[in-house]
């Protein structure tokens, strides 16, 4: 079984941690965006739980270029990061993973198989520990490739419909976007409009139009990353809103709505612009570098609409991640009627 090492930071080197890790992992881009956005999203938590394969002091003891340099740092390893009941994980195979399934060619190699033997030890020797200090409650782990969830079987209690992940690159999305149509200006938008948050009175109708089922404290917590392109002038409500998006603040976008009636001009470039500029200035707020950040969606399968406009806003399509939700095997399974 791969050994795994735990780390649980305090408030003193959690700050120190997350930098270094972010150091290490940035060369791993795309493939590690989970991981990174998690670590990057403001505000950060107090404290951080680290699963890593390797021992951690080899990168919090050194620089990073000198772990690299001494080669003192494993080729193929994995990690997992913990906030609360929220994990996300990466493994640094994955950038061999080419199929946006996430699933590997139909000839695998040896290195493919060595790569999938060491995941599934790897979550074998952590995952126990995870639900042990859990009391018995479900944790998430995500966005996970498709080629990793079989080896959660023993304790998922389900497993979420797949979405089709794309990333814009934010220096590549603000020359995109400044090169098309009326988006000239930082604080362009069409004649008549303008772009603020939702208001709370709006939130009845996010959760009418949300793919997803959302509750109202869900999307509360989630107003002040809101973008909503809305005329200029009018009454708060409804009758006045274009679209929104809601973006998480490791620049995941949850939702990007445009009403009916306002389809067919235009108006999402302007809140895709919108979001690129909320999501630096978050970035700068945490001291954070946006050179190598990307803003990330999962597109459902059916949502053929959608997946056609991110592409064609000069997104890429990356691989498919799944949701997995575990709990210990004699806990009551609170989430679905059969395990996974």
């Amino acid at each position: 079984m791969t050994t795994t090492y735990k780390i649980i930071t305090s408030e003193s080197n959690t700050a120190t941690t997350i930098d270094t890790l972010i150091r290490f992992l940035t060369p791993f881009l795309p493939s590690s965006l989970s991981v990174v956005a998690h670590l990057r999203a403001p505000p950060r938590p107090p404290s951080l739980t680290i699963y890593s394969s390797f021992d951690l002091d080899i990168l919090l003891n050194k620089k990073v270029e000198e772990s690299r340099a001494s080669c003192a740092l494993p080729a193929l390893f994995s990690i997992a990061t913990q906030c609360g009941p929220i994990l996300r994980f990466f493994c640094s195979d994955e950038h061999n993973i080419d199929d946006d399934d996430g699933r590997r060619g139909t000839a695998e190699t040896d290195e493919s198989k060595v790569a999938a033997a060491h995941v599934k030890s790897f979550f074998e020797s952590w995952v126990p520990i995870l639900l042990q200090e859990s009391s018995g409650r479900p944790c998430l782990i995500g966005s996970l490739r498709h080629c990793w969830v079989p080896f959660l079987k023993t304790w998922a209690v389900r497993v979420g419909i797949g979405a089709q992940k794309y990333i814009w690159d934010l220096s590549l999305a603000s020359s995109f976007l400044m090169n098309h149509g009326d988006l000239a200006s930082p604080l362009a938008v069409p004649p008549g409009f303008i772009l603020t948050q939702l208001s709370a009175s709006e939130i009845p109708r996010v959760i009418e139009t949300s793919g997803l089922t959302r509750s109202r404290e869900e999307v509360q917590q989630r107003l002040p990353y809101s973008l909503c392109l809305r005329r200029s002038g009018g009454e708060t409500g409804t009758s006045t809103v274009a679209g929104w998006a809601l973006i998480r603040a490791d620049g995941t976008i949850g939702t990007l709505w445009i009403e009916p009636k306002f389809r067919g001009k235009g108006y999402t470039r302007y809140i895709l612009y919108g979001l690129v500029q909320t999501q630096r200035r978050l970035l700068a707020v945490a001291g954070e570098d946006d050179e190598k950040f990307c803003i990330n969606v999962g597109v459902m399968k059916d949502n053929i609409a959608a997946a056609g406009l991110f592409e064609a806003l000069g997104w890429k399509r990356a691989w498919k991640g799944f949701w997995v939700a575990v709990a210990p095997a004699d806990s009551p399974d609170i989430l679905s009627a059969s395990r996974a």
